[in-house]
């Protein structure tokens, strides 16, 4: 998600988030682990049964355990031979991706691990660089690894045209056409990630200009999309039945104990009221049967029921209107004035 006020201004800024993201999901730690292993079953085809290692996260937690890997009786330099022969596509890293920091990078000296790559990333300074890492080492680094493709999800997406200038629209969206279409990266050639924008009402126009000038408009149109258009996913407006599908969720998700009646405590008839006085707007809806759960239990109701949203629902408008009155009836003080400036 791009950061607010207008941090994400820039591809690189963006990339940036991108980077993080796919350290957190630990795909890296997979990856890793999988090129090893993959290259010690060639050697001793019954080594996880030999490590009673069954279990999947325990497996790659060890597999990217540098003091682990040191202690077992395996012949690096064969290993390594190996995780290269069967993956030729390490062979298409940049030279200064860790792996190529001494031949054996895998499990000798430059131990091939997730704060490796971080590190390197960090030490990046030209956006080239980190473009060429992502869509091109990482790419390769992740098919190597077993993984077939990946998508990225930018939600807010808003956040980055609102505080640009038209130039920076034009190059933001030519970077996008660049990594993602039409470049020399290894995912634009392969369509490795895929690019998903959340984009809510207003946004297509923001960026209408700079999709058109770098001709992104032609390879994914968001100006002249219609019910037809099988690149994109309109989400309609919520309504009642959704809002119970949205409460229901939220309250199994931080229930305490089982119930057989998965909306309570609230009635349909409640939840109907609800989604109407917030305009099925799923956020409004969510922060409000929060409030009604915060308010019912300290005044100790057993049923959250229409009338009791109704009741809430105006006793927070009159507060409302109390405070704003109060602010009204301030006296206004001279701040220049008192400060003894004319």
């Amino acid at each position: 998600m791009p950061a607010p006020g207008g941090k994400t201004k820039s591809f690189v800024s963006l990339l940036d988030l991108i980077f993080n993201s796919i350290v957190e999901s630990k795909t890296l730690e997979y990856t890793i682990a999988a090129l090893r292993l993959e290259a010690i079953l060639k050697f001793i085809p019954n080594f996880t049964d030999e490590q009673g290692m069954q279990n999947e996260e325990i497996l790659i937690d060890k597999l990217n355990d540098e003091e682990w890997v040191a202690n077992q009786n395996l012949d690096r330099n064969e290993i390594v031979e190996k995780i290269i022969e069967l993956n030729p596509l390490l062979n298409r890293l940049s030279s200064e991706f860790p792996i190529h920091r001494g031949r054996y990078g895998f499990f000798q000296k430059s131990f091939l691990s997730k704060s490796e790559i971080v590190d390197y990333y960090k030490s990046l300074k030209n956006p080239s660089l980190k473009i060429e890492l992502i869509f091109d080492d990482l790419v390769n680094l992740f098919l190597s690894g077993g993984f077939n493709g990946s998508y990225i999800f930018i939600d807010d997406f808003e956040r980055i045209p609102d505080f640009q200038s038209d130039r920076q629209k034009r190059d933001f969206a030519l970077e996008i056409r660049t990594c993602f279409y039409d470049g020399i990266s290894t995912n634009a050639k392969l369509g490795f990630f895929n690019l998903i924008m959340m984009l809510h009402a207003g946004v297509p126009a923001l960026m209408q200009k700079a999709w058109g000038d770098t001709g992104m408009e032609q390879r994914s149109p968001i100006n002249s999309i219609s019910e037809q258009s099988n690149h994109v996913v309109f989400f309609d407006k919520l309504n009642k039945n959704h809002a119970k599908l949205l409460i229901q969720k939220y309250l199994s998700e931080y229930r305490i104990r089982e119930d057989t009646n998965t909306l309570y405590p609230f009635t349909e008839e409640a939840i109907t009221k609800i989604g109407e006085m917030n305009e099925y707007n799923a956020a409004r809806i969510l922060r409000d049967s929060y409030l009604l759960i915060e308010i019912a239990a300290k005044e100790g109701i057993e049923s959250i029921d229409e009338d009791f949203v109704i009741k809430i629902k105006k006793e927070k408008e009159d507060l409302e209107e109390e405070t704003t009155s109060k602010i009204e009836d301030l006296k206004s003080v001279n701040l220049l004035s008192k400060s003894g400036k004319k």
